[in-house]
Order: C-alpha cells, then structure tokens, then sequence
C-alpha cells in the first residue's frame, strides 16, 4: 500500500468501538460513511482483515469521530483505545502476541525488542529504545505521517504494555517537537 499505513489488528478496536456506536444508534452509519473517503469505506466492508494494511487515513478519521461522540470532545481519552488494543492483543491468538511474551522473557531488553512491533503495525517510521521496563523513552522518527490522534492511542498502548511487562502501572507522555519526531516517555504511575 501507498502512503501511510497501518495492519488492520491495530485498526481493529477502533472499527469495534465505531460499530458499538452505529449498533446502539448512538451514531448513524451515515455520519461515518460522510468521515470516509469511498475507497476508504470499500476497503473496511463490513470485518478488519488483521494482517492487511489500512491507510492511516482510516483511523484517524474514526478517531476524531469517536472523540466527538463517545469522549465528549477530549482527544486525550483516545488512551483509552490505545490500551484497550493492547489488552486485546496481548489477550488474543495472534502472532503479536507471540512476539510480546518472546520479548517479555529479555527482562529489561524486552523495551529494545519490542520497538520491533513498529514495523510489524505500520509502514513508516523508525523506531528508537533507551531504558528499562517501567522508565524508558521510545522516540518515532520518520514520523510525518503519524496523526496526532494516533498519538495518544499509541500512548495507551505503551501504557499497557509497560504495565503488562513492569507488573505495575506506567503513565506515558508524548511531545512532538517536529512533524517528524514523537517521543513517548514512560514513568511509574
């Protein structure tokens, strides 16, 4: 896929979370086929295929949906789908998984190696480690086409899987001090 993109397994609970919404008729399906482009709507039908890419179009534009509908205006709750994600992942029978608990058994390398899911959930970006499990600092670069909504759910996901990893909770920050660097600080919550 052109431009960029992310796997679908990380598309997937913001897609769930959406239908939760059109199912409760809390959202009209209308009102996200208005958010998205017709390719854009082709390409979701009706399932995620966890292992296809996805323009990164797709989630942020559902993001910004879900921001005004569920979490009443405040982009920051968008953690909350980031962590959920990550629940969802390392709970389920996937691959990702799999390569969460190889890493897990690297004791304080397991940040290092788990940069390596970068790659594996999007098409861009490089990604960089410095730390331990619970106080680390994991800088995207390359990163001009993450949106800022994807910020705060990558926030949420890092929060779960250090907590996963440290055995105890972890509150992640991120800035962005450039269009192409983010960087995400991990501390003991």
């Amino acid at each position: 896929m052109e431009g960029p993109a992310i796997k679908g397994l990380g598309l997937q609970g913001t897609w769930e979370r959406v239908q939760e919404l059109i199912d409760s008729g809390r959202v009209a399906r209308e009102q996200v086929e208005q958010r998205l482009d017709p390719d854009e709507l082709q390409l979701l039908g009706d399932k995620i295929e966890p292992s296809l890419w996805y323009p990164i179009s797709i989630p942020d534009k559902l993001n910004r949906l879900l921001v005004l509908e569920l979490f009443g205006g405040d982009e920051s709750r968008l953690r909350e789908l980031g962590s959920a994600s990550a629940e969802r992942i390392m709970s389920g029978d996937s691959g990702i998984r799999n390569f969460i608990e190889g890493a897990s058994k690297h004791g304080e390398r397991a940040g290092q190696v788990l940069t390596g899911l970068g790659p594996l959930s999007f098409n861009f970006g490089r990604f960089e480690y410095e730390g331990v499990l619970d106080d680390f600092t994991v800088e995207w670069l390359e990163a001009e086409g993450l949106p800022d909504s994807m910020v705060h759910t990558t926030c949420g996901f890092l929060e779960a899987l250090g907590a996963r990893l440290a055995g105890h909770a972890v509150h992640v920050q991120a800035s962005r001090p450039s269009l192409s660097r983010v960087i995400f600080r991990g501390r003991p919550a």
